[in-house]
């Protein structure tokens, strides 16, 4: 999935180009209000003339202001087709997030790397928990084996007369709290099992066996020597640096927002314009047109939000940095 977003930031930066058609019919076709520029060609002219009136007055322009009449252009059927292309020259922080996609790779890899981590500490947990609680109840069943032999020895000696029942009772009822124990551990185990089939994503219904047993050497096995730990070898720590290095590029990328955008743009249409309903018939002439600019945007003033981002940014690495020194002290 990041391999594509990273292609995507990629395709933002490439020529863009699209094609569109449209056609519109003007019901009524608006109207425009054009100044009188008739008018004031006319009365000139019968001024430089002396043209007078029927009662011998001069002829003269009324002195009301510019008048207006209205006016329509246009005609009611239009219809355009073109492509238009477009080519982002600055923009950046979309050069910023094409700049950081290794390190968003980096990131999935070092999270898939954490979670993989996860899944075999809660395997372990759960497989350690078992081993151990079948070493108790192996214990557990040797003891009780003992205190049966010692109970049946006991009621024995007290058919002689060399035991007192209360000693028998007292056997009696540590023999109860060792079975008791044992039953906790039973279920215990039977818990046990079901997490590991759950993290295992065994199906409940499915048996499963242990082939190892506790052991001193099985403990041993791949715990981490004191001695060699490098605190960076973490797996988790190694994603909170890449963390840390995408919260530093979205820092830049909010600090650069203040720079300008500039873009190039080139476009072509054919369009036409009918009194009827003829657009498919190609006796008629189609008008063309074509542009090639260039557009720059400045943010002046956007009442503060770059800023604010800015601190959520600078916020953000803070907390990063801050994670990564509470899990230092906890670990040293």
């Amino acid at each position: 999935i990041q391999l594509a977003k990273n292609k995507e930031y990629i395709a933002q930066a490439t020529p863009q180009v699209s094609g569109s058609v449209q056609m519109q019919h003007f019901f009524s076709i608006p109207v425009t209000l054009i100044p009188d520029f008739i008018s004031p060609a006319v009365y000139g002219v019968l001024t430089k003339n002396n043209v007078k009136d029927g009662n011998g007055n001069p002829i003269t322009q009324p002195s009301n202001g510019t008048q207006f009449f209205p006016a329509q252009f246009g005609v009611p059927w239009q219809s355009s087709a073109g492509f238009q292309f477009q080519q982002l020259l600055f923009q950046p922080d979309l050069f910023i997030a094409i700049s950081a996609r290794k390190k968003a790779v980096d990131f999935t890899d070092a999270n898939i790397r954490v979670m993989e981590d996860s899944v075999k500490s809660n395997v372990l947990r759960a497989y350690y928990s078992i081993l151990i609680a079948e070493k108790r109840k192996h214990y557990l069943d040797e003891s009780i084996k003992r205190l049966e032999k010692l109970k049946q020895d006991q009621e024995k000696l007290f058919q002689n007369g060399f035991a007192e029942k209360l000693d028998i009772d007292k056997t009696q009822v540590t023999l109860n709290n060792l079975s008791t124990t044992s039953s906790q551990i039973e279920r215990l185990m039977e818990i046990g099992y079901a997490s590991l089939k759950f993290v295992l994503s065994i199906d409940q219904k499915d048996s499963l066996a242990l082939a190892d047993a506790l052991s001193e050497d099985l403990v041993k096995k791949g715990l981490l020597e004191m001695s060699n730990f490098n605190y960076n070898d973490r797996k988790e720590i190694q994603l909170l640096n890449v963390v840390r290095d995408l919260q530093g590029l979205d820092l830049k990328r909010q600090k650069l927002s203040y720079a300008p955008t500039l873009a190039s743009f080139w476009s072509y249409n054919r369009n036409a314009l009918r009194q009827e309903f003829n657009f498919f018939d190609f006796n008629q002439k189609w008008f063309k047109s074509s542009v090639l600019g260039f557009s720059l945007n400045v943010p002046i003033f956007d009442g503060g939000q770059k800023l604010q981002r800015i601190k959520q940014a600078n916020l953000n690495v803070e907390k990063v940095d801050n994670t990564n020194f509470k899990i230092y002290n906890t670990s040293i």
